[in-house]
């Protein structure tokens, strides 16, 4: 098992960086002609022939003695990641629309805020953009966060005003990265990059961030976490021939940073353990 237990926790701060109010998009994607563009760009991107496999054909929805299944209004939005507010209300994303959407489940009601930045952006890539957006939280500061992997970015949406905001994920030369499921802890935002390899923890204040890059132990996937009563983060790394479990003292790595305030210096195998499958 080739392993990266002597490896060094590699640390960047972001100084003044602030969540943008603009996103800059590049993505490979299905070209429109120009007589396309009401299908590719207005439209929810597929053809007749594909709606069935990927928008549904059921207009109404169903419901059994233990599940109850409620009709977005939109159609083909292909929600994805979701998470909960304390009072009890979902919010949820919308990949083919690059929304998020809100449901009351007192009222029934659903509210989706339309992102203009994404609207923008599809129009003037002359693209219809569709993004994995795996991972979801609500922060106590009444916002929403979430990954968007297509454009290598983490969005925040602010509740009370409305508003969409973003980030570009940090990204390593020369490696690809995929931001994908996302925690909220105290200030912190915790985003595994499945393809490139590691936990970035942001740290959040004042809509300025700073944050560090764990690499994985193994060269392979990391994959998704959890984390337990001890604040340590137990997350999963795997490449073709083997996986392991890996648990890092975050509660220790945060120590340690507050000390010296930089982290270029910690070794990974000071704050890691890890058990073959």
């Amino acid at each position: 098992v080739k392993t990266r237990q002597k490896g060094i926790i590699f640390f960047a701060v972001v100084a003044g960086i602030m969540l943008a109010s603009g996103i800059t998009i590049a993505i490979p994607g299905k070209e429109a002609e120009d007589n396309d563009l009401e299908v590719f760009v207005a439209g929810d991107g597929y053809t007749d022939d594909e709606r069935p496999q990927f928008c549904g054909t059921n207009d109404k929805a169903k419901s059994t003695d233990f599940v109850t299944e409620f009709k977005i209004p939109t159609a083909c939005t292909q929600p994805l990641a979701i998470t909960t507010e304390p009072n009890g209300t979902v919010w949820f994303a919308q990949t083919n629309t690059g929304n998020i959407a809100k449901f009351d489940p007192l009222t029934e009601k659903f509210t989706e805020y339309t992102n203009s930045r994404w609207v923008d952006a599809e129009s003037q890539l002359k693209q219809k953009l569709r993004s994995m957006m795996w991972g979801m939280d609500y922060s106590p500061d009444g916002a929403i966060w979430y990954t968007d992997e297509a454009t290598d970015s983490i969005w925040r949406f602010s509740i009370a005003d409305e508003t969409y905001n973003t980030i570009n994920f940090p990204i390593s030369e020369d490696i690809s990265s995929l931001p994908q499921k996302l925690v909220i802890d105290g200030s912190n935002v915790i985003v595994n990059d499945f393809t490139g390899g590691k936990l970035t923890i942001f740290g959040y204040s004042q809509d300025s961030l700073s944050y560090a890059s764990i690499p994985s132990a193994l060269d392979g996937f990391t994959s998704d976490f959890a984390i337990d009563s001890e604040n340590n983060i137990w997350y999963t790394n795997w490449n073709q021939e083997t996986g392991i479990l890996i648990k890092f003292n975050y509660k220790e790595w945060e120590s340690q940073l507050s000390i010296s305030s930089q982290a270029d210096g910690l070794l990974l195998q000071e704050f890691i353990q890890y058990f073959q499958f």
